[in-house]
């Protein structure tokens, strides 16, 4: 995060800060990246819960193929350095990944939908 005149500040909160990582934010991969060091959480919007026709009432976890290994690995990368290199000691490596999960599922009952959802996240 900058000041007036544009340059980065040091700015210390031992809080958490999330991030959300969006398909459809241009930037927001080179927004991480560049400001991981400063968050404790990432949470990218990769995985879709919805409706499957091909079950009378199943649903299935689609998105699988949003999850972007290489990004992963040079976000904890540059959060790590930019960390160690602005603290002055080592820094863990980087932001956790905490995958966001959207919702299109249409007409579940609610045990089945617990359930369900529970063994799939398992």
């Amino acid at each position: 995060m900058g000041n007036e005149s544009g340059e980065e500040t040091d700015q210390f909160f031992d809080g958490n800060y999330l991030g959300y990582v969006t398909p459809w934010g241009v930037k927001g991969k080179e927004y991480a990246v560049n400001y991981a060091h400063k968050l404790s959480l990432i949470s990218p919007v990769w995985y879709v819960l919805r409706n499957n026709d091909d079950e009378e009432e199943g649903i299935e976890l689609a998105g699988a193929h949003e999850y972007d290994e290489q990004w992963i690995k040079k976000l904890k990368q540059t959060a790590k350095k930019r960390c160690t290199k602005q603290r002055g000691t080592q820094c863990s490596e980087g932001p956790k990944i905490v995958p966001r999960f959207s919702w299109e599922i249409t007409s579940l009952t609610e045990g089945y939908f617990v359930f369900h959802i529970g063994n799939m996240l398992c």
